[in-house]
Parts: structure tokens; sequence; C-alpha cells
């Protein structure tokens, strides 16, 4: 990409495309005892191997970019040394739902509630839906019908692109109060991927176009509704986990994992950290930014300067951060770690049978996260562990 600034061109969508939902019959996750109903009591799931570990230093033979800063050990012991378990009664792992859909990416930790996308079953077959559960295991319930993957939220609405029930495709809200889900712009694409809300504007990267000619591109809609238009012309990454915003400026990643940055006022584009190499994921924190690249996990600030080196070659990865800790689902290893945001030991929260989706988030006490599945085609868990 030039260091010429991208034009923000009109590009009105149309709902052309109508893709169908295939209809599967619902089965229970394996391994899990009882689908239960919405209104059933929690039920807790230990597993031998889900306890916290320590994992020591990744190691591989690539070394980090030669300015990049190698961030010092925190010993500090935690200050959360309380006898009572958090998170969970015994300190195990428990499923919250057991609705969730294996292939999705979206899922939110809010101050109650997870919000998730799930499997619905009615009259024996299946469509996708938007849900949430209270972090008690209390209230599972059905938003809205929608087949979607990427879920953003502010303090009033959720938001995410697919299409619902009338296969009508665009990008969405939903009031958290409840009521009906809103269409804020028809596409004329599928699976918008990476949603971000900030300064009156929803973004996301382009899903597969009707014209397979067209390549990925960022675009944004008005939150009061119509027309999306183009902000960064493609190829972007499409990836979920490879756009984002601090209110202040959109962050996105173009193929081959080239990082750049742009003010939402307005402005000309720049790469950030060009010595990072094939970032897959990053997450924004308050002036930092937390990116997964090819060697390692970094923590790289927002206003300028230096990749901080967190960890070393982490592998294909997903991030999640809390006040304290910035966390990696490696997808590969079926297990959740996590880092001090200072830098410090790489130890596991979570491993085992369980882990192995690409959907997982943290808060104060807990990680959660979306059990591994087959096709997409049969409901698993949403879990939570301490973490």
């Amino acid at each position: 990409m030039s260091g010429e600034p991208h034009g923000e061109l009109d590009s009105t969508v149309h709902r052309d495309r109508r893709p169908a939902i295939v209809a599967v019959a619902l089965a229970c996750a394996g391994g899990v005892a009882g689908c239960g109903s919405s209104g059933s009591s929690t039920t807790t799931y230990h597993f031998p191997d889900a306890g916290p570990t320590d994992a020591g230093h990744a190691h591989d033979a690539t070394r980090a970019p030669a300015d990049a800063h190698r961030a010092p050990v925190d010993a500090t012991p935690s200050s959360d040394v309380s006898s009572e378990p958090r998170c969970t009664p015994h300190g195990g792992t428990v499923a919250l739902s057991l609705h969730a859909d294996p292939l999705d990416y979206g899922i939110l930790v809010d101050t109650a509630a997870v919000y998730y996308f799930g499997l619905a079953a009615d009259a024996g077959q299946v469509a996708g839906d938007l849900r949430s559960v209270n972090k008690d295991g209390t209230g599972d319930t059905e938003l809205t019908i929608t087949n979607a993957q990427s879920l953003t939220e502010d303090d009033t609405y959720l938001y995410w692109g697919g299409y619902d029930a009338a296969f009508t495709v665009g990008v969405f809200r939903f009031a958290k109060a409840g009521g009906p889900a809103e269409l804020l712009a028809p596409l004329n694409e599928l699976d918008p991927q990476t949603i971000v809300v900030a300064g009156g504007s929803v973004y996301w990267t382009a899903g597969v176009h009707e014209d397979a000619a067209i390549p990925y591109e960022l675009l944004k809609a008005p939150l009061d509704g119509g027309a999306a238009s183009i902000v960064v012309p493609g190829p972007v990454s499409s990836t979920p986990q490879l756009c984002g915003t601090d209110g202040q400026n959109l962050y996105w990643a173009e193929p081959p994992g080239h990082l750049y940055a742009q003010p939402l006022a307005g402005g000309s584009p720049q790469e950030l950290a060009p010595q990072l190499m094939g970032v897959q994921a990053f997450d924004v924190d308050d002036g930092v930014l937390y990116v997964n690249a090819n060697d390692g996990l970094y923590a790289l600030p927002t206003a300028g300067g230096a990749p901080r080196l967190l960890a070393e070659s982490v592998g294909a990865a997903r991030i999640a951060h809390n006040a304290t800790d910035v966390y990696v689902e490696q997808l590969f290893q079926s297990r959740i770690v996590k880092v001090p945001k200072k830098g410090g030991t790489l130890t596991t929260v979570v491993s085992g049978r369980t882990v192995g989706s690409a959907a997982f988030g943290v808060d104060s006490d807990c990680v959660y996260w979306i059990g591994p599945g087959n096709d997409g085609a049969v409901s698993v868990p949403l879990y939570k562990a301490p973490n």
C-alpha cells in the first residue's frame, strides 16, 4: 500500500444476494450429557486438563525485529489472593450454554451477560441466531434469528453483518433493552467481517462480494442508517480481528499482514511498525495495540514507537485483554494462554478438549470461549473458567 491517501468513495449497495439457510438436524454437543432448556439450571463440567499450569516461555529460532524492545519479566505477585474461588464455584470449567455455533467468531463479554452467535432449532431444523446468557448461566435467550460472524457493541446496541430470517443481507443492530433487529445498511456481499463502531459510523471489512472480481474492502455506514461507502479500497484482510478502532483512529491489516492506521476524522493512512511481518490478529487497548505477528506477540504504542515483544511465537491465535493481561487463544494447541501487559511468563489459563474455536473473551475474573465443533451443523457449549 502506498503512502497516498485512500479516497472515500460512495458505493451504494443493494440487496441482490439471497443466500439460503441450510436445514440440518439439531443434536447435543458430543461429550456433554443432556441438552436441557434455556430455563434449566447451570450444569458444571470439570476437566482434569483445564487447570492453570505454567507453560513457560515459548521459544523459536525466529528472532524478534531488531528495533523491538523485549519486555522485562514482571515478578510482582498478583494482588488477588482471596481464598474464595473466582468465576466458578469450584475453580473449574462451567458450560453456560449448549447452543453456541462453533464456526462463528462473534462473542462479547458485557457487564452482566455474554452475547454470542448460536444455532436455533425450529420445527426440527436449525438456523443461526444471536443469543445472550447471564454470566451465572441463567437466562440463555434467543434475541433474533440471523446468520453472521463478527459482533460488536456500544452502550445501547449490538452490531453485526450477515443475513436475517428473510434472507436480507446487511449490517444489523439490536437494542440490548430488546425489540426487533434493525437493518442499518443493505449489502451485496456475504459474511461481512470484523464489525467495529466509532464516531457515528459502523465499519466492517467486506466479505465475498456478488462480483468475485472485487477484492475485500473496508466500508462504513452511518449509525442512523443509509448507504455504505468505501473507506479503504481493497485488498484488505478480511479475517476477523484484523480491523479495529480506539475512537480516534481506524486500524486494519492488508495482505500479506501489514498494519495501518487512519484518523477517523480523515487524513492519510500510515503503516505501523513495518518490521512486524505477517500480522494475524490485533486487539485495541488504551493507547496500545496488542499484535500477533509471525514471530511473536507485541505491544505497539498507538502514538508511535517501537513494538515491545511480550511473548515469542504464539502461533495462529486470537487476542483479548483485560486490565492486567493479554490473552491468546492458540487455535491449534487447544489452549488459552496469557501474559502480563508488562511482559513476563506465558502461562496456560485453560487447555484440553473443550478449547478449539476462534471465539473467546475475558473479563476481570473469567475467560469465556466457544467449544470446538464439527462442520457447524451441531451446536456446542459456551464455556467459562477462572482466568
